[in-house]
């Protein structure tokens, strides 16, 4: 989201880096290694990536080794020993001499913005919007037409909202992702957190609901969801259309979930799996792998509801029958202790 023009050369020497291919490629955006493309830089430092890093058409990419380096002829490649924490020290001088929104809010005449508002530079607010008091846009954002923002709203720099949405009370929208990096100390170095986040059209968020921004690229809301209040949705999420999550669900980062997904109250979904279309998930549930058939799950981890059903009755069953279990175990081990007579 930070417009910047830097050539590979200058690049490597803000990461400390080697260049391998022509070190005057003009770069002007990041992202991820998946999607990166043309004009762009990214990284790669994980083998489970290979195959996005054969196929990716960036201009740049910081890697580890020199035998990474693999079509020059498109890409020129800076070599650094932790491709990850280059990629981060660059975040980090972009953060530094980012620019400022170009040019002032843009009002439509029939929006109703209460007088305490903050609307900052370069946003967008369409018509018949309603925004209450001690609301607060950063930068560039936008927000859709009809759509209606309670009091104390917080929406940051270059998020987009889409048009007959309803965020309540306390909401907070693209504030960082939770990223860090662990130095040899002990400590932590932050990842810059560079996306935004985009909510589709006729959404409800929830009150004190948080939505992180991406790390790059986008947090993603689609059509017509439903959010409840206290969700907590992660950093690089995607959200399909038509799902409703209830309230203190917590989804972490880059997990996708499908279409008319249903996620009940208190679930926690892990961060980098994938919820097919059509998948419910019961109250307090744990989802610890990726979901590829519609259904119901429950549970911690979560599994099909009727797996879930026979793990119940065999409890019960077990305890049931605890005593003569209990008996079967004491005369089973009394038994034992004493040697066999001749």
């Amino acid at each position: 989201m930070i417009r910047f023009s830097l050539t590979v050369q200058e690049i490597a020497a803000i990461t400390n880096g080697t260049v391998v291919g022509d070190p005057q490629r003009i770069v002007t955006g990041l992202h991820n290694i998946e999607s990166a493309s043309s004009s762009m830089i990214s990284f790669y430092a994980q083998k489970k990536f290979r195959r996005a890093l054969e196929e990716s058409t960036a201009t740049a990419i910081i890697v580890p080794n020199a035998d990474d380096c693999l079509y020059t002829d498109r890409t020129t490649y800076i070599v650094h020993p932790d491709p990850h924490r280059a990629f981060v020290a660059l975040c980090h001088n972009l953060l530094q001499t980012k620019k400022h929104a170009l040019h002032p809010a843009i009002i439509h005449p029939t929006a109703h913005i209460h007088s305490t508002a903050v609307i900052h530079d370069g946003c967008i607010i369409q018509e018949d919007v309603i925004i209450d008091a001690y609301c607060v846009l950063g930068m560039n954002v936008t927000v859709g037409a009809a759509t209606h923002l309670y009091p104390h709203v917080t929406v940051y720099d270059n998020c987009e909202i889409g048009r007959d949405c309803v965020i309540h009370a306390g909401a907070v929208i693209g504030s960082d992702g939770f990223g860090y990096l662990q130095n040899s100390d002990g400590s932590y170095l932050k990842i810059p957190q560079m996306g935004n986040v985009q909510i589709g059209n006729a959404c409800e968020i929830g009150a004190n609901t948080t939505i992180d921004r991406a790390a790059l690229g986008s947090t993603h809301i689609g059509e017509r969801v439903k959010i409840d209040n206290l969700v907590h949705i992660a950093h690089n999420v995607v959200i399909g259309d038509d799902t409703a999550i209830a309230a203190q669900s917590g989804i972490a980062g880059a997990a996708v979930l499908g279409r008319r997904n249903r996620i009940a109250g208190q679930v926690g979904i892990v961060g980098y799996i994938t919820l097919c279309d059509d998948v419910t998930v019961g109250a307090q549930s744990g989802v610890s792998k990726s979901i590829t058939k519609p259904g119901i799950y429950s549970g911690s981890p979560a599994v099909p509801i009727a797996q879930r059903l026979q793990q119940e009755a065999s409890v019960r069953r077990i305890a049931a029958n605890l005593p003569q279990i209990e008996t079967l175990l004491s005369s089973t081990t009394s038994g034992s202790s004493h040697p066999p007579q001749s």
